[in-house]
């Protein structure tokens, strides 16, 4: 169970494997995070160098602290994307694929 806590998306003192393997050390701490979230998906994905992993986290925790926070509203358009609007999967298929393509940090 250790192991799963220290790395869990609920844990605001998490380490991210994902963010460790690539880099070899973590994103912004958890609470960077939130705070990006909290102005949206965008600057989310810039703070947590678009690791779906560092994101679903953000989200989970912000959901969880401010469930009525505006970034959770039922309304978006695609020029605005809300949290609600976050596919983890699909995250993670383009990751991987900016991954195999060396694409991260250039």
């Amino acid at each position: 169970m250790f192991r799963h806590e220290a790395h869990c998306t609920l844990n605001p003192n998490r380490h991210c494997k994902m963010c460790i393997w690539l880099q070899g050390v973590d994103s912004n701490t958890v609470d960077e995070l939130i705070e990006a979230a909290k102005l949206g998906l965008k600057e989310l994905g810039k703070a947590a160098d678009h690791c779906p992993a560092c994101m679903l986290a953000a989200i989970r925790q912000l959901r969880k602290a401010e469930p009525e926070h505006p970034q959770f509203s039922e309304w978006s358009d695609s020029s605005t994307p809300n949290l609600n609007d976050f596919d983890y999967q699909k995250a993670l298929v383009e990751f991987w694929k900016i991954i195999r393509d060396g694409e991260l940090h250039s």
